[in-house]
């Protein structure tokens, strides 16, 4: 089976992006393996590792739910592997967003910090 979507470990938008503009993007053809069949699959020259990685992830997901029997069919399995995997990235997602917002507002009490200690000619703390 051969699929006509690009795998990319990138955004799909970039990577148009760059296909728009003129910056072709090479890509090969790579067999994977998920759950015992095998795929050919085109990929970005240099993304090789992150598509065999993201395969067995994959692979690994729709095994975990076809072992628990309650869900039958490959396209059914791969649905719901797929729906797993995409709230793992959400969580992930949000929990980088909480981050990213505790360390602005960390690096904005530094500034601060620093425009007061400049302002005044005093010597800060951190």
């Amino acid at each position: 089976m051969r699929l006509s979507q690009d795998f990319t470990n990138t955004n799909f938008w970039q990577n148009l992006a760059r296909k728009s503009m003129g910056n072709e993007i090479k890509t090969q053809t790579m067999a994977v393996k998920i759950m015992d069949k095998e795929y050919h699959v085109s990929c970005p020259v240099g993304e090789e590792d992150a598509l065999k990685q993201s395969a067995r992830k994959l692979s690994n997901h729709m095994k975990k739910i076809s072992e628990g029997g309650r869900v039958v069919g490959l396209d059914r399995i791969a649905v719901m592997a797929a729906l797993n995997i995409s709230g793992e990235m959400i969580a992930a997602e949000e929990a980088n967003s909480t981050h990213r917002k505790n360390v602005d507002k960390r690096l904005q009490s530094i500034k601060k910090s620093v425009v007061e200690a400049m302002v005044d000619g005093k010597q800060f703390k951190l």
